[in-house]
């Protein structure tokens, strides 16, 4: 796709992630390709392209909407913050549709378990990369190579809730560059931000911008990718109000324009539209600039998707909308209805740019009563189901890629589209000899190579995503014909491998009718098994059952391989022909074509192929983006990254009138200041949580921070997504430059760490710098004694996640006994301790938990020694810590195995060279036989003192059913805590808080639930306080009743 808006050019930079190493006028490297430039003599197309969705619509060509118009172009809204919310839920997916397809009746119970909690998230549905995060490579590439393909010129990255998603939204420039560098257009950006006025306000959007501006764009901006901007009107384009001069110079500025509010005169730009048929902008030279086209839509300002998903309100459009009313059937629904017309009313008005809503939003949240009341219904505005939803990013759920593909109809229908390329003159291939024979050959259908890699990496919640099905990437194909034969030859990016299960298969459509075949081939290319001594064409006969019609010669030589097909045996004996192709190795799932988006590779990607005609006439390669000027490699050591550094991004949720402030001056501190935000609230939920983020590459991080008297109790820290446990920034006298949590063996990158403060009225969250290990040179060998696992990177089998209670393998590594690791799966499972550099090992102790028994589980303790899998070790575990010895051994990593896993639960695991020193302290219950009170109590039979007596079978009952009722434990004394456990009367959906207090009157809520659908629960809350107290707000089957409330600490 090729863009000819005014001044959309861009200047080239040489960056790698986060780190800008030019200028905004940096020369082109001597070997870069000018942009626009063809190849040469032969043509080159990324974007010749075809295919058919699953209800059998096919792409129009451009015979049927024209060639491609350069003065137009459709952008698509993208959400980064995927990961970011409710990360303290641990246990946080939830699948809204999936819920009601079990139970229909389910959102008639306002407070049930299975939703979320107010103020938290859902999804919709399942994406179909699964419940990925924003931070994972894997799948920005392959949405940026979805997006490409489809004809999407820009994305516009909203970043209206006030946070920017630095690290995320410089992990998509990155990407974009990558693709730049290959010769593929990609997607250009744009940011949103929001429309809060007040100029002055620490959240106004004037100061808003600003910071972006600082952030991605100005001169000595740390993610700055200039070949990635959008331009517009020879700026580049940002959507924002109330600009100050500079970003008003800088930038072609669009008002974010609210569907509900009066529309600007000029200038102003929808995100979406509530009138049917949509808003149309004009600019100030009375053009039509921009109108949205949105998948559905909530009409007006209040209306919520779930109150007509479920509740039977008026107000939502969903998917299925079309002629003024809501079609329920589930042609509407698959098609697009409401998408359609959308499309249908944008390109009547044809204006310079349509803007799709949206890409993928995916979650939203419960915005139920803010007070945890959750007598209201459920209230969802953004994401309820599959019909009330606005994503066209495909899922794994019924809807399928049905979407994508209509967004590819519709861009074309609006832009128009490639015609197909003149072929070379006829000629025959001798597969006995060179493959020079190909040179000349056009046009050459291009891949890309850097879309193709395995994925190792954290999902929401306890998913982690793990592929290895990259085998053969393929970097360009080619067709040539005489009068008996086609031959289909591809270049793959490495050699091609030994032949192995789907390897190397040709996918042919050859009569265009997507009702005939397997999703429209007719044909399929393959070996039929690894052993075969040669590839056989084979024709479709129904279904994904094939058929053997001829034997077909082929010859692989390094990386590339070429066959012949008999023009007969495809039923295209004359030209002009057509035929569409794809190339295919190593995907996991016959008969579902989804699965080339998800495993092994493709060229074309997903469910497009490559459209070869013997009648082509366009004389055009497709033009090569800009390009970024090399990027460096990555440099070895160490990096401190300071406080102030706008690679840090910071979020407040401390309260109003509360900011973080970057740059507190101390001589004592790292580069001379530190970071600290106080807290203005009390609010402790989940997600009013104060952070700290950056994304960084490299093998190993240090976090470095200023303790003090005034500092959080509490501070979660995640890489990746999952969680290391809690550090304290409390200490009885203050410390600079405090080390406070380490990770290595993290093995490259981006990686991301993230710190969740605590929000404590009037406590301090501080942050003073990022260390940044490249190398394992550059990492200490681990004195003699010295835990090794306390710093390691921890990965595990799997994970069986718990809700508000981190049970991932790095809790074995938290010098904690009240945190566990659980596999998911009761076979062979595993932890892995990972160093970067080789470490001497002897011995590894091993801690069970409590929580479960682990009888009868045999240990194997194994390490890389020399370059080989070595057991070192074996035994059994129980209940009790065990200690495993052997000769010292060299090695990168120690993996735990454990056999059988069946109700296996491990607190700790420590790994040295030499004695360990005393591990982590078993706690005890502090709340046994302590003085125990109540709000009221249903005699002494039922009185408070039964909650801690040691008795399963005696409760504390209150009074009569009404609530909220509390039970409280004096401890006695200040206590350091590591949990709460709270035993109900009964299984029930318990609404309850836990709170601590040193003097009675001043209460600090710990942890709070609204839905807890249990009889036992344990609550992490790691402080230290006199008194604990249970607050029970609800419990729809039960008067309030307490069997037991234990205490753990120290």
């Amino acid at each position: 796709m090729l863009r000819n808006l005014a001044g959309l050019t861009a200047a080239v930079l040489t960056l790698t992630l986060g780190v800008a190493s030019g200028s905004a006028h940096a020369s082109l490297p001597a070997d870069a390709v000018v942009a626009g430039a063809t190849s040469g003599s032969e043509l080159t197309t990324w974007s010749a392209l075809t295919g058919a969705d699953a209800l059998g619509r096919v792409l129009p060509s451009s015979a049927q909407v024209g060639a491609e118009r350069t003065d137009r172009l459709v952008g698509v809204r993208y959400m980064p913050w995927h990961g970011q919310n409710d990360a303290t839920d641990y246990k946080n997916i939830f699948n809204l549709q999936s819920i009601v397809d079990a139970e229909p009746s389910a959102p008639q119970d306002h407070d049930s378990s299975v939703f979320p909690d107010a103020k938290h998230f859902a999804y919709w549905n399942q994406p179909l990369f699964g419940y990925y995060r924003s931070d994972d490579a894997w799948v920005i590439r392959r949405h940026l190579q979805m997006l490409a393909d489809a004809g999407v010129d820009f994305i516009q990255v909203d970043i209206t809730n006030n946070r920017e998603f630095r690290p995320q939204i410089n992990l998509i420039m990155t990407v974009i560059e990558q693709m730049q560098r290959e010769g593929r257009d990609a997607p250009l950006v744009t940011l949103h931000t929001h429309n809060r006025n007040g100029a002055g306000q620490p959240d106004s959007s004037t100061v808003f911008m600003n910071d972006v501006y600082s952030t991605f764009y100005a001169p000595t901006a740390p993610y700055r990718h200039p070949t990635t901007w959008l331009q517009l009107k020879g700026k580049p384009l940002i959507v924002g109000s109330n600009p100050s001069a500079t970003v008003s110079s800088f930038f072609t500025v669009r008002y974010p324009q609210w569907p509900n509010e009066q529309p600007q005169a000029s200038n102003g730009w929808d995100w979406i539209s509530f009138q049917t048929p949509q808003h149309v902008n004009y600019n100030s030279a009375g053009e039509k600039e921009q109108i949205t086209v949105a998948v559905a839509a909530n009409s007006n300002s209040t209306a919520k998707f779930a109150d007509t998903a479920w509740y039977g309100l008026a107000g939502a459009h969903g998917r299925g909308w079309h002629n003024g009313a809501e079609d329920t059937s589930p042609q509407a629904l698959q098609s697009g209805a409401y998408f359609q017309e959308q499309w249908d009313f944008a390109i009547q008005q044809d204006p310079q740019i349509v803007l799709v809503e949206g890409w993928n939003e995916w979650s939203a949240g419960n915005w139920q009563q803010m007070n945890n009341d959750r007598s209201d219904p459920l209230a969802f505005y953004d994401a309820a189901s599959d019909r009330y939803s606005r994503d066209v990013e495909p899922t794994a759920g019924a809807l399928g890629d049905n979407y994508y593909m209509q967004l590819i109809e519709n861009i074309r229908r609006f832009k128009g589209t490639t015609p197909a390329l003149t072929p070379g003159s006829p000629r025959t291939i001798d597969l006995a000899g060179s493959f020079d024979q190909w040179s000349t050959v056009s046009p050459k259908f291009m891949s890309s190579t850097s879309a193709f890699t395995d994925r190792n990496h954290a999902g929401t919640g306890s998913t982690h995503y793990t592929t290895q099905s990259t085998r053969n990437v393929f970097a360009f194909s080619k067709v040539a014909r005489d009068t008996s034969n086609f031959y289909f030859m591809t270049q793959t990016a490495d050699a091609v491998s030994a032949p192995g299960d789907r390897w190397m298969t040709l996918f042919l459509d050859t009569d265009a009718n997507p009702v005939n075949g397997w999703s429209g081939y007719d044909f399929i290319v393959r070996k039929t098994s690894p052993s075969a001594s040669t590839y056989v064409l084979q024709a479709n006969v129904g279904g994904y059952n094939w058929t053997t019609v001829s034997p077909v010669s082929y010859r692989v030589e390094n990386d590339k391989i070429m066959l012949s097909v008999p023009r007969s045996a495809l039923g295209l004996t004359t030209d002009p022909a057509t035929v569409s192709f794809k190339w295919a190795d190593n995907w996991s799932q016959d008969g579902a074509v989804t699965d080339f988006y998800t495993n092994g590779t493709s060229a074309p990607y997903g469910r497009l192929n490559f459209f070869y005609s013997t009648g082509g006439t366009s004389q055009s390669s497709d033009p090569v983006p800009a390009q970024p000027a090399a990027a460096p490699a990555l440099t070895q050591g160490v990096t401190r990254r300071e406080s102030s550094d706008l690679l840090t991004e910071y979020t407040d949720y401390s309260g109003t009138g509360q900011q973080w402030n970057r740059t507190v001056s101390d001589s004592a501190a790292s580069g001379g200041s530190y970071a600290g935000l106080v807290a203005g609230s009390g609010d402790t939920d989940a997600y009013y949580l104060n952070t700290i983020s950056t994304l960084f590459e490299g093998d190993a991080v240090r976090w470095i921070t200023r303790t003090a008297p005034d500092g959080v109790e509490q501070a979660e820290v995640f890489i990746d997504g999952v969680s290391y446990g809690k550090i304290s920034m409390r200490s009885t006298t203050v410390h600079n430059q405090k080390t406070v949590f380490s990770a290595t063996g993290l093995g490259g990158g981006p990686h991301e760490i993230f710190i969740k403060c605590d929000n404590r009225f009037g406590t301090i969250c501080y942050h003073d710098a990022f260390e940044i290990i490249r190398g394992a040179s550059n990492l200490p060998a681990a004195a003699a004694g010295q835990n090794i696992a306390a710093a390691a990177a921890v990965t595990a089998s799997s994970n069986s996640a718990a809700r508000w209670y981190a049970v991932g393998a790095p809790q074995t590594r938290d010098d904690s006994l009240t945190t566990w690791w659980r596999p998911a799966a009761t076979t062979v499972q595993w932890l892995r301790y990972d160093f970067t550099r080789n470490q001497q090992v002897d011995r590894v102790e091993i801690t069970p938990s409590t929580a479960t028994a682990n009888a009868g589980t045999q240990y194997a303790v194994q390490g890389l020694v020399n370059g080989q899998l070595t057991t070192l070790a074996t035994g059994s575990i129980g209940s009790s810590r065990v200690l495993a010895q052997f000769a010292a051994v060299s090695t990168p990593w120690i993996r735990v195995e454990f056999n059988p896993s069946t109700d296996l639960s491990i607190a700790e695991v420590r790994i040295a060279n030499g004695a360990l020193g005393a591990g982590p302290a078993v706690p005890t219950d502090l709340a046994a036989g302590k003085p125990a009170t109540a709000s009221s109590d249903n005699g002494s039979t039922y009185n408070a003192s039964k909650a801690v007596d040691g008795n399963a079978t005696t409760y504390w009952c209150a009074s009569g059913p009404a609530k909220p009722q509390w039970l409280q434990v004096d401890l006695q004394a200040k206590k350091d805590i590591d949990s709460v456990i709270t035993t109900f009367y009964s299984q029930d959906t318990w609404e309850y808080w836990v709170q601590g207090s040193d003097d009675q009157q001043s209460w600090t809520t710990l942890s709070n639930h609204s839905n807890v659908a249990a009889s036992k629960y344990t609550d992490g809350v790691f402080g230290s306080y006199r008194y604990i107290r249970v607050r029970v707000l609800d419990a729809p089957d039960n008067w309030a009743a307490i069997r037991s409330i234990q205490v753990l600490g120290h």
